[in-house]
């Protein structure tokens, strides 16, 4: 049978977490925000590396997981002006993100 494919046209579509994963990723996300200053407290506890590998693991609940986009760019047909348009492009579009 190839890849993807089931003998349940009626299933679960692709990139749906099945009930039990989004009834838990639900339960998680609201234990953390009903408890944060709580949370907060705590992780100030631990150590610097200590707490940072907590609020990792803790973030693949609450956050959607970031994927590579391979884009591939002759850069060498792009002009010198081509060139700077791109990078201003980009580097403004990382800066309207990050505020």
């Amino acid at each position: 049978m190839e890849k993807g494919k089931t003998n349940n046209p009626g299933g679960r579509p692709r990139g749906v977490p099945n009930k039990s994963t989004a009834v838990m990723r639900t339960w998680v996300e609201r234990l953390i925000n009903k408890n944060k200053k709580t949370l907060e407290a705590d992780l100030m506890k631990l150590k610097p590396f200590e707490r940072w590998k907590v609020v990792e693991g803790l973030m693949q609940y609450t956050l959607p997981k970031m994927s590579n986009v391979d884009a591939k760019i002759d850069l060498g047909r792009l002009s010198d002006s081509d060139l700077d348009n791109v990078v201003n492009e980009l580097l403004e579009k990382i800066e309207k993100n990050e505020n």
